[in-house]
């Protein structure tokens, strides 16, 4: 869901990059379409609200209708099966959503919304994303009855096992629930981002506002230095937190933080009536840094499983990984605009000294290339794709690299340490299996497959099989270790090529 969200304040960017606004003398908007102008010839206000609403309806009540099937057949021979294609539908739609919303874009929802609301902050996105997002709530509206079911049917085993028994939600509360965890941490702080550089833009010259060009150009960055700063506050407020109580957890949830080194404000525990099953670390700097293990996790893992899964979430902190992955990212997107950038000035060279029409009547794809918007996008496009791919790649070898962190702080706490024929500590079955072990019991009691690929973090199984491979081997440094010692010099690379070029 993530994805989505991103997905969709990426499209607004880059849609605004293909859009030409100007500001006329009675300071009202003009818009021209830098995209093909015959994609979508003359559509009325009524045309696009229907291109924007009848494709969502359609998604919807599609996904109502597998939800209600799968439900009847749970219980049945095919009840496994129909949940499987139900799962499968259900990791479809964030994509289907961005797609469509793409279209709305390209179908000039945006530009119908800006004409009456100019010079309002942030009201025009959030009206074009807001028929994506109610398609989004009204799926776990339709998901609820299936998730209930499922949830009924764990009561017994949980009870048998003598673990904690939550109450059932309600439909309201189970779509409030995942409104406030799914979207809370992306969407809150990216509308924040939104509505400050739109309040700073119409304050500065192009709108006679009282800014000059030049602290626009401070501000801007500033408030998204702020925000990003601040966001572990909002996901805090916004998520069901509390401090975790004092106790035995407590107290060796501190100790760990203090043998590593790690400091944090706080210590909370997530409340999501025992449906997550998980663990979080949130904030660049102690003053606002919160680690979250949610009350699903303390109360059915084993002491040494949560630990293992602490151990995780420290490592983040320790390795510093959330500074890497945003400098890896700025550093791919600003190098791989200036490469597409190059290739876009060679097709211009190539085109004006051809003698063949390759690229239509005004450049590829109907874009004037000569024109510095629709360059910027023809670059900005796939630097975004390009980026993403390399960020998740990245991403996934950070989470395994969590997951050895995690191993070598229980090998380094046992007592009865291995250590191989040149006197150095190697991995121990017993650790790796503790791991192994949180992992599976994660995935399980999260309902998801282990061999279901995670952009972010990779499938469980690709992680668990990561962590068997290292028994008997030194437990620094380990392979996954060294490739992100790598992309951290490749990074610092591109840094340093990027300042270069931009001074000289």
């Amino acid at each position: 869901m993530q994805l989505l969200v991103l997905g969709l304040f990426v499209a607004v960017y880059l849609h605004d990059l293909a859009t030409t606004v100007e500001v006329t003398h009675h300071h009202s908007l003009r818009f021209a379409e830098a995209l093909p102008r015959d994609t979508w010839p003359g559509l009325s206000v009524w045309a696009v609200a229907l291109a924007v609403l009848l494709p969502k309806l359609f998604v919807a009540l599609s996904y109502g209708w597998a939800c209600r099937r799968t439900r009847k057949q749970l219980g049945t021979q095919r009840g496994q099966c129909s949940l499987n294609r139900l799962e499968t539908m259900t990791n479809a739609i964030p994509l289907l959503l961005l797609c469509l919303f793409i279209v709305d874009l390209s179908a000039g929802a945006l530009q119908h919304l800006r004409v009456p609301l100019q010079h309002t902050v942030l009201a025009d996105e959030l009206l074009i994303m807001f028929p994506t997002l109610f398609v989004v709530a009204w799926a776990w509206a339709a998901y609820y009855p299936v998730d209930r079911r499922l949830r009924e049917a764990a009561i017994f085993r949980e009870a048998d096992a003598g673990r904690p028994i939550y109450p059932l939600l309600t439909r309201r509360a189970y779509v409030v629930m995942q409104l406030r965890h799914q979207f809370g941490l992306l969407l809150l702080p990216l509308l924040a981002v939104s509505a400050w550089s739109e309040a700073v833009t119409l304050m500065g010259p192009n709108f006679d506002g009282p800014l000059s060009a030049q602290a626009v150009s401070f501000l801007s960055p500033l408030g998204v230095f702020v925000v990003f700063l601040g966001a572990p506050l909002i996901i805090r407020h916004v998520w069901q937190t509390r401090p975790l109580p004092a106790g035995d957890v407590r107290n060796r949830m501190l100790a760990l933080c203090e043998q590593h080194n790690v400091r944090v404000r706080e210590l909370l525990l997530w409340q999501t009536s025992g449906r997550m099953v998980n663990a979080a670390v949130t904030g660049l700097v102690s003053h606002v840094r919160y680690i979250l293990l949610s009350d699903g996790l303390l109360d059915q893992l084993d002491p040494p499983e949560v630990e293992a899964v602490m151990a995780h979430e420290l490592a983040h902190v320790k390795c510093k990984h959330i500074i890497w992955m945003g400098l890896s990212l700025i550093v791919t997107l600003v190098v791989f605009e200036s490469l597409f950038g190059q290739i876009v000035d060679l097709a211009n060279v190539m085109y004006a000294t051809s003698t063949f029409d390759l690229w239509g009547p005004t450049g590829p794809l109907g874009f004037d290339l000569y024109n510095p918007d629709h360059r910027m996008l023809a670059t900005a496009l796939p630097s975004f794709v390009v980026a993403i791919l390399i960020f998740g790649w990245i991403s996934r070898r950070i989470e395994r690299q969590a997951d050895v962190f995690a191993v070598r702080h229980l090998a380094m706490n046992i007592q009865d340490k291995q250590y191989n024929e040149h006197g150095k500590q190697v991995f121990d079955d017993i650790s790796v299996r503790t791991m192994v072990s949180a992992l599976q019991r994660v995935a399980e009691l999260n309902h998801a497959p282990t061999h279901r690929k995670s952009w972010r973090h990779g499938s469980i199984a690709w992680r668990q099989d990561h962590l068997r491979s290292l028994v008997g081997h030194a437990i620094d440094p380990t392979p996954v270790d060294r490739v992100l010692m790598r992309v951290k010099l490749v990074t610092l690379a591109g840094l340093a090529l990027t300042i270069t070029l931009y001074f000289l």
